[in-house]
């Protein structure tokens, strides 16, 4: 108990796993190639979560690839973006990664909305919360 009253959130939940999937918008592919962690756990109003996965980018490369969570809750406003790590195959890490919540999905693009790159070894970790 803190000294204004308030109590700390404790929880002996235990952290639930999921398969995530990986699409793309427009005419371009994301494929899972691997998936090295995806988990979740409800805390309160808010799902805090960590995913690290890697795919495939194919097709004409386009703007955005979409996460599948197992939850669904309150989406982001459009313009508001949090940053995350990246690299979309194309050489190196994207310096200005970003993702948000549409309720279902977890939508990963790279701020400026320029277009991924073709090719092996695209990989995202966020490790974040979204409210319920």
């Amino acid at each position: 108990v803190f000294t204004d009253g308030s109590k700390l959130l404790t929880t002996t939940a235990a952290l639930s796993t999921w398969s995530p999937t990986a699409t793309a918008n427009g005419a371009m592919t994301a494929t899972a190639d691997a998936v090295y962690s995806a988990k979740y756990i409800r805390i309160g109003n808010f799902i805090h979560f960590f995913c690290g996965m890697s795919f495939t980018v194919g097709g004409t490369p386009d703007t955005t690839i979409n996460i599948s969570v197992p939850w669904s809750g309150t989406a982001h406003n459009v313009n508001l973006t949090f940053a995350c790590a990246a690299n979309d195959g194309g050489g190196g890490g994207i310096s200005d990664a970003r993702w948000r919540y549409d309720g279902t999905n977890i939508i990963v693009f790279k701020a400026g909305l320029a277009n991924w790159t073709a090719g092996v070894n695209a990989a995202i970790f966020i490790s974040d919360k979204v409210e319920a």
